[in-house]
C-alpha cells in the first residue's frame, strides 16, 4: 500500500520552494514605483502618469502595470480614482494601514486582547518617556486643550473616547522615533478593531483624565522617568478595567466582531 503523504510535509516543501521563485513582474514594477515616488519626494494628491502612459515608460505589460496599481493601491501607496480626470494619485501609508494586518497576524497566532494591552502598556510608556525630553509647547499646549475637551465631553461616550486617542496620537508623534510610534499605532488600530464595546462609568472617566493631567505634568517637566511610570500605570489601569468588564472574553484569542451567519458553518 501506497504510503500516505503528511500534509505538513507538503506544506513545508511548498515553503521551500516559493523562495527559490523569482520576483514577479507586477511585484518588480511596485518597488520600482515606491522608489520613484520616494526619491522624486512626490507629496500626496500628487497624480502618476495614466495606465495607458505608464504601459509606454515602463515597456511593461498592460496587465502588469494594472495589476502593480492594484498592489500599491491595497498596500496604501495610490488610491485610484474614478472618472475622466481620475487615475492613480500618490497616498502616504499611515501607520494605521498597518492594523488590519498586523490583527490577521496576531488572530491567527491565537493572541488575545491581554497580550495586545500587555504590548501597549510597554511601547506607551517607553514612547512617554521618550517624548519628555523632545516634547514642543506647541504639542504641550495640545495635549492641554485635548484634555479640556474630554472634561468638556466626559458623558459622551465617542467623543470622549476619541480625545483619548488624539491625546496619545500627540505623545506618539512627540516621541519622535518613527519605529516606535508606528508599531505602537498599529497596535493601537488593532485595540480599536476587536475590542469588545463596553460602556466606561463615570468615575473611570475621571481617573483617565487624572491619568492624562498627570502625565502631561511630568512631559512639562521634562521628567522622562516620572512620565513613563504613569504612562504604564495608566494603560495597566485600563486593562484592569477592560478585564472586569470584558469578563472571561478578555483571555479569548481576539476576532473581529463580524461572524459567519450559522449556515455558512460547516
Amino acid at each position: 500500500m501506497q504510503k500516505k503523504t503528511e500534509p505538513k510535509a507538503v506544506a513545508s516543501l511548498e515553503r521551500l520552494g516559493a523562495r527559490s521563485k523569482p520576483i514577479k513582474a507586477a511585484d518588480q514594477l511596485v518597488r520600482q514605483l515606491v522608489d520613484y515616488i520616494i526619491d522624486e519626494g512626490l507629496e500626496e494628491g500628487t497624480r502618476l502618469p495614466p495606465e495607458k502612459e505608464m504601459v509606454a515608460e515602463t515597456g511593461r505589460g498592460r496587465s502588469t502595470v494594472r495589476e502593480a496599481l492594484l498592489l500599491l493601491e491595497t498596500k496604501g501607496v495610490v488610491e485610484i480614482r474614478q472618472g475622466i480626470a481620475g487615475g492613480p494619485v500618490v497616498r502616504r501609508p499611515r501607520a494605521s494601514d498597518l492594523g488590519e494586518p498586523l490583527t490577521l497576524v496576531l488572530m491567527f497566532d491565537g493572541a488575545s486582547m491581554l497580550d495586545v494591552m500587555e504590548a501597549r502598556g510597554e511601547m506607551e510608556s517607553l514612547i512617554t518617556g521618550m517624548a519628555a525630553t523632545q516634547i514642543k509647547e506647541k504639542q504641550l499646549k495640545a495635549l492641554a486643550a485635548s484634555i479640556e475637551r474630554q472634561k468638556e465631553h466626559i458623558e459622551n461616550r465617542d467623543i470622549f473616547l476619541q480625545e483619548s486617542r488624539v491625546f496619545h496620537a500627540i505623545i506618539n508623534e512627540a516621541g519622535l522615533n518613527v519605529v516606535t510610534r508606528v508599531l505602537l499605532e498599529a497596535l493601537q488600530n488593532t485595540t480599536h478593531m476587536t475590542m469588545v464595546a463596553i460602556e466606561y462609568s463615570l468615575s473611570h472617566r475621571q481617573k483617565v483624565i487624572s491619568d492624562h493631567e498627570e502625565m502631561l505634568a511630568a512631559l512639562t517637566a521634562r521628567d522622562g522617568e516620572r512620565a513613563r511610570k504613569i504612562a504604564k500605570e495608566h494603560v495597566a489601569s485600563g486593562l484592569k478595567y477592560w478585564k472586569k468588564m470584558a469578563g472571561p472574553q478578555a483571555a479569548n484569542p481576539i476576532r473581529w466582531s463580524t461572524r459567519l451567519p450559522s449556515s455558512m458553518k460547516r
